[in-house]
């Protein structure tokens, strides 16, 4: 019967420390997570809140059952966008976020312009999971 060398017994042991460790390694996440994302904006007060927020349709007959929009949300029936980061400019607001329409999570960005952001009873929606341009009208 043959003896194991000092030298063996080391490097079989150093194996297993390392076999060990790669075990409990925790494992990278995916680049998108189930979680929703974490709002980078700061909180929004009713006097400095944006022109979009409220309820949109394409023509007022549709007001029934409108697109609504929130300071952090948007919602339209068949898609749910939770907002990351708001960004306003002199045209309107571009907006990253995480859109939940049918099965899947996909992030982009959507822009929202206003032709009169003081007085906002129209605007256009594009990007994001709309691949066409929406012009929506404020609903009363």
């Amino acid at each position: 019967m043959k003896t194991l060398t000092p030298l063996l017994l080391f490097t079989l042991g150093a194996f297993g420390v390392v076999a060990t460790l790669g075990a409990c390694t925790p494992k990278p996440q995916a680049l998108f997570a189930e979680s929703s994302p974490q709002v980078v904006s700061s909180p929004i007060s009713e006097a400095g809140a944006p022109h979009f927020m409220g309820r949109w349709a394409a023509s007022g007959g549709q007001c029934a059952d409108p697109m609504i929009i929130k300071a952090k949300e948007l919602h339209d029936g068949s898609t749910d966008c939770e907002f990351a980061k708001v960004v306003s400019s002199t045209a309107g607001y571009s907006i990253s976020a995480v859109c939940h329409a049918g099965r899947g999570s996909t992030p982009g960005r959507l822009t929202l312009t206003l032709p009169d952001p003081d007085h906002a009873s129209s605007m256009t929606l594009s990007g994001g999971p709309y691949k066409n341009a929406v012009a929506l009208e404020r609903c009363t």
